[in-house]
């Protein structure tokens, strides 16, 4: 009983020093533990993430990927497989759903067709079915005879969830765990049968296990390069509902308003998305040499969202990375490659927000050009290995994305009901490093650890719930400027456009790219030899730059090097820039 009291004392004390400064409320602490519930993000071979879930009684196994920008769980249906679509058939592997292999399985009977914000689009049936997510960490084991949720033995049981069975979906052969806000799309779902059951984040609301529809994402701990590794992550991270883990971010974490998104054909305005507003775009060395890749007044909406591989950018932007590490651009590929080699010179593309900016190591913006089909590999014909970078231009999904490489290094917090999103760099560690700090400081929020452990909790360090309109631990990033900023989505394009012709190769038989990779300079050197003006006279460029660019088209088709065709001034001035302002490549 002594030591018990002592220890009431001793974080009663802790508070109302902390109270001083992060504002933390006494009964929010002692909530503020293990309660919320998260769960490991893994990473498939071929690049999505996903939780783990089944569906059904008995459960079929499902892979479903993160729905940020879906508001709707969907499954890919197997309702045409009349072995397995049965009663008793034992086909529970997935990834498939079979609705009559469930006898807690029910249908709405009618079909509709969904295209969501993110490209994907569906033809499905409506479901509703017993959902349970496996190898869910929690401290609490809660029952809700009402709302239909459970927990128990890690597994989170939602009875009476309605999803989407899809028996098309754009090529997708795995669903979703729609994690997005309500839809309003040319199809006008909602209002006639969308209910709180469509919702899986309402359905935890309801149950009391979160305090809103909220989340938070941290995939940190995916340490897997696209050039050095393709073996599947069990834990790449975590998706924690409801709270904020402040150990998964690394200095800042700012908060900032949704941007809504703009229906093009209805004009309907949807909230509910990570669309923030990001700013210039750096190229930064190891040495901490920055350039912007953008402009100093550049500001932009911009999707966050880890179910693209790729980011989509400014066109100039990516010609300007692309020069800075010696890119070249191979139509027939329609890829930008380059020596895999730079993904150890520590070079960082730095995105800004405000006052944040997020990191990302140039070595997660590469991906492989092995083909596991062949064995092969393209080189250069200097004998180095190429690599994809992974950046393409908006014009391919009409608007920014920022996809894979920066949602690994950002961890990102979601809070639906109230508009808002909130990140910042996130931190470095594996998973399991993460579990040992946050049973550590559980243990002594609920009193059950000795004296001596104590001191390692602190109210700082402790997660902690997010409620409508409040993301515990974030800053408000408030500019006039965003106020007015709106997700539009352009026009889409179909190829990477307005290439110059002095970065672009050619790939031979044998898998050889013509050119060695470099462009303007000397890359092998620390210092660069910069050339004469001749380098600039020939261009070649065709069709028009992407979403926020004003360039007007050229009559010239050809991309070749020996092409000749004047130079628009921008294009002039900005490789001029990359020589003269550095006097040597970034990295």
């Amino acid at each position: 009983m002594a030591t018990r009291t002592m220890l009431f004392l001793l974080l009663l004390v802790q508070y109302v020093f902390a109270s001083n400064s992060s504002e933390v409320p006494l009964e929010q602490y002692f909530k503020s533990d293990l309660r919320f519930p998260n769960i490991p993000v893994g990473l498939t071979r071929d690049g999505m993430y996903y939780v783990n879930a089944t569906l059904g009684t008995p459960g079929q196994w499902q892979q479903l990927g993160l729905g940020l920008a879906q508001p709707y769980v969907w499954v890919v249906s197997g309702d045409a497989d009349s072995q397995c679509n049965r009663l008793d058939s034992g086909c529970l592997s997935g990834p498939l759903y079979y609705p009559q292999e469930s006898w807690t399985s029910s249908t709405g009977g009618d079909k509709y067709s969904i295209n969501f914000i993110d490209g994907i689009s569906l033809n499905g049936t409506r479901y509703m079915d017993v959902m349970r997510l496996m190898n869910v960490s929690s401290s609490l084991n809660v029952s809700g005879v009402d709302s239909g949720v459970s927990f128990r033995n890690h597994t989170l049981t939602v009875q009476n969830l309605s999803f989407f069975n899809a028996d098309y979906s754009s090529g997708y052969l795995y669903g979703s765990l729609g994690l997005g806000g309500t839809l309003n799309s040319d199809t006008e779902l909602e209002g006639d049968f969308i209910n709180h059951s469509f919702f899986f984040l309402d359905a935890l609301k309801e149950a009391r296990l979160i305090n809103s529809s909220s989340y938070s994402l941290w995939l940190g701990s995916q340490k897997r390069n696209g050039f050095a590794d393709t073996s599947d992550a069990n834990e790449a991270g975590y998706l924690i509902f409801g709270a904020v883990d402040p150990n998964l971010v690394e200095g800042e974490f700012r908060k900032f308003d949704m941007i809504p998104y703009i229906h093009p054909q209805t004009g309907k305005v949807a909230y509910g998305y990570p669309v923030v507003p990001m700013g210039p775009i750096y190229i930064t060395s190891s040495s901490g040499r920055s350039l912007n890749v953008t402009t100093d007044g550049f500001s932009a909406p911009v999707l966050l969202d880890p179910s693209f591989a790729l980011s989509y950018l400014p066109t100039k932007a990516i010609i300007q990375i692309a020069i800075q590490i010696a890119a070249v651009y191979v139509e027939s590929l329609d890829l930008w490659l380059v020596s895999c080699d730079v993904a150890s010179s520590g070079a960082t593309v730095d995105f800004s927000f405000g006052d944040l900016t997020i990191k990302v190591p140039l070595s997660d913006l590469l991906a492989s050009t092995h083909d596991q089909s062949t064995n092969t590999t393209l080189h250069f014909n200097t004998g180095q290995e190429a690599c994809v970078l992974q950046l393409y231009p908006n014009t391919f999904t009409g608007y920014n994305v920022l996809g894979q490489a920066f949602m690994k290094n950002a961890y990102l917090a979601v809070d639906l009901e109230g508009k808002g999103v909130a990140m910042g760099q996130a931190a470095n560690f594996k998973s399991g490093e993460r579990k040992e700090i946050i049973t550590r400081q559980a243990s002594i929020v609920t009193f059950t650890d000795s004296l001596n452990k104590t001191s390692v909790a602190t109210f700082s360090t402790v997660p902690s719930s997010m409620t409508s309109g409040y993301i515990p631990y974030a800053t408000y990033e408030s500019d006039s400027a965003y106020d007015s900023m709106q997700l539009y989505p352009s026009k889409v394009g179909s190829r990477i456009t307005s290439i110059p012709g002095q970065i672009a190769g050619t790939v031979y038989p044998g898998g050889v790219i013509a050119g060695d990779g470099r462009s303007f300079y000397d890359t092998s050197r620390t210092t660069t030899k910069l050339q004469t003006s001749t380098q600039f006279d020939s261009f070649s460029l065709s069709g028009t730059l992407g979403w926020n660019d004003s360039l007007a088209s050229t009559s010239s088709t050809s991309r070749r090097n020996t092409a000749q065709h004047t130079s628009p001034a921008w294009l002039v001035s900005l490789l001029g820039t990359a020589c003269v302002l550095l006097g040597s490549m970034v990295i």
